[in-house]
């Protein structure tokens, strides 16, 4: 056990805890792709999204969320979608779905920001 007062490393569970989206991730992707050119309906994005999913109920044990995860997430889905170039698009996309979510903060974070 480390000696007290020294922190190694402090974390914040935001997604969902401190925050959430108010738009429905198929919705996000889907915009995202049409920036980028690519269209498809929120069908597809949603079974894209549930094969990446998937994916990621095996890997969440081995590794943290964070933006590489984030950009092979994406690869995975972009794959599923038979997309050229997966790995280089899903630079672009992991970069622009940020910027497109909207979220709202949680009674949880208000509690803790107010004091």
């Amino acid at each position: 056990m480390g000696k007290p007062g020294k922190i190694k490393v402090f974390s914040f569970d935001f997604g969902g805890t401190l925050a959430y989206e108010t738009t429905d991730d198929h919705i996000i992707f889907q915009k995202v792709l049409k920036e980028l050119g690519y269209s498809f309906n929120q069908s597809e994005i949603k079974e894209a999204m549930k094969h990446a999913r998937a994916w990621w109920e095996h890997e969440k044990d081995k590794r943290i969320w964070d933006e590489n995860a984030l950009k092979d997430f994406h690869k995975r889905m972009l794959s599923y979608l038979k997309l050229p170039n997966p790995e280089k698009l899903a630079m672009q996309t992991s970069r622009f779905y940020p910027q497109n979510s909207t979220s709202k903060h949680t009674a949880t974070s208000n509690k803790l920001f107010k004091g």
